[in-house]
């Protein structure tokens, strides 16, 4: 029966070193002195990446699309890579 106590403090340990580890803050990048993380930075490239497919009527996420010519001998994902960068 005194099994039981150790390991509910185990189980309760793992799970705050797991909690612990998920809040931590690895900012890829500074804006204004607010931190930006890995996941805030690709949610905000794939919702501009949504918002350059939706302006075109015939557009699909599809490597020909990407490589059409866009503005002055530049593809569309020239200028997407140059507007996220």
């Amino acid at each position: 029966m005194k099994r039981k106590p150790f390991i509910t403090m185990i189980f309760v340990l793992l799970a705050a070193a797991l909690c612990m580890s998920s809040c931590s803050r690895n900012y890829v990048m500074e804006y204004k002195g607010h931190g930006i993380t890995e996941n805030m930075y690709y949610y905000w490239v794939s919702t501009y990446k949504r918002n350059i497919l939706l302006s075109y009527s015939d557009a699909y996420d599809t490597a020909e699309f990407w490589e059409r010519d866009y503005i002055d001998g530049m593809t569309v994902k020239e200028f997407f890579d140059k507007s996220i960068s």
